[in-house]
């Protein structure tokens, strides 16, 4: 009787270990994704100086901080940042605009 039991608690051990586990959640549906739209206040002239700084510094701390920590502007030489910003526009895919903005934000922190 006992090499009975012994065997179906084994038995039951070794099923419960090889069945496969899934998991029931509750399904939500995929929320809608809409592109978020920064208006400008020209959306076809120059934009104003302020707003393009502001506009860097927010792609700066958003897009570069996704990897690594972010640098203060003086912690490179005007030269040094240049090679950078040219790397790193590769590394991380983003337009030349985006990276104008970004360099034009960090070298406005150099003076």
């Amino acid at each position: 009787m006992k090499k009975l039991i012994a065997v179906l608690v084994l038995g039951t051990i070794v099923f419960a270990c090889g069945a496969p586990k899934v998991a029931v959640t509750a399904m939500q549906p995929d929320p809608v994704q809409v592109p978020v739209k920064i208006a400008s206040p020209a959306e076809d002239g120059p934009k104003p100086l302020a707003f393009a700084l502001e506009e860097g510094k927010s792609l700066y701390e958003n897009d570069c901080a996704k990897c690594h920590g972010l640098y203060k502007p003086t912690d490179f030489t005007r030269e040094e940042w240049g090679p950078i910003m040219a790397k790193m526009q590769i590394k991380a895919r983003i337009t030349d605009e985006e990276t104008a903005s970004i360099y034009n934000y960090i070298l406005s922190g150099l003076q």
